[in-house]
């Protein structure tokens, strides 16, 4: 099974967009990506700071799962957003060989690409990983695009939030744990990803 878990954070712990913008950011940017993924593929989305009342109208309606876990007080927000990837992980029931697309929620897919290559070539890799630094632009194999990438789930379900909030950067400590649990031969590095990254520290957009 291929699932695509989105993830949300309404109210913003970096930078300073409204929440009704980031709401709209949403809306949209989830409306939009909807539109590339193909069937069969298991979408949820999952918030972490609304108390379990947003949501929002999409076509076709998707599962929404909420957690208290954009209230926790971490060195980087990426670990929230992992503690909510676990949790939907958890409360699933995936098994190792499920493979999860993790996509940013305000982010948006300009195309399936992701979902063909993965579908492609799911006997030959177990991570879909862009090697990019997007601060710097910089191609960096000890770093990633952490708003997209896909994994299956026997990579993931160890990675300790706890461990990646001892590090400055979430995108290294994920990219570190996958590539010291996964063989090298079964790491796709991607070279595109074709998806709209907007961040929330300055609102920049970038498409990778």
């Amino acid at each position: 099974m291929i699932y695509l878990i989105l993830t949300a954070s309404l109210t913003n712990q970096v930078g300073y967009v409204a929440a009704e913008d980031r709401a709209a950011r949403y809306q949209y940017a989830i409306q939009e990506t909807l539109r590339h993924v193909p069937s069969g593929v298991q979408v949820i989305a999952v918030e972490n700071t609304s108390g379990g009342q947003w949501g929002g109208e999409w076509r076709p309606a998707i599962e929404v799962i909420h957690t208290d876990n954009g209230h926790l007080r971490m060195r980087n927000k990426g670990v929230n957003e992992w503690l909510d990837i676990l949790e939907v992980i958890r409360q699933k029931g995936m098994t190792d060989q499920d493979i999860v697309v993790k996509l940013t929620g305000r982010y948006r897919l300009l195309s399936p690409w992701i979902f063909e290559e993965v579908e492609r070539t799911a006997k030959q890799y177990d991570v879909w990983m862009r090697f990019l630094n997007v601060a710097t632009g910089q191609e960096d194999p000890a770093d990633g695009v952490m708003g997209c990438f896909a994994a299956r789930v026997s990579a993931l379900r160890y990675l300790s939030w706890s461990w990646m909030n001892l590090r400055d950067s979430p995108e290294r400590a994920l990219v570190a744990h996958l590539r010291s649990s996964v063989s090298a031969d079964r790491i796709c590095a991607m070279e595109r990803l074709d998806v709209e990254c907007v961040f929330s520290e300055d609102g920049r957009v970038v498409r990778v």
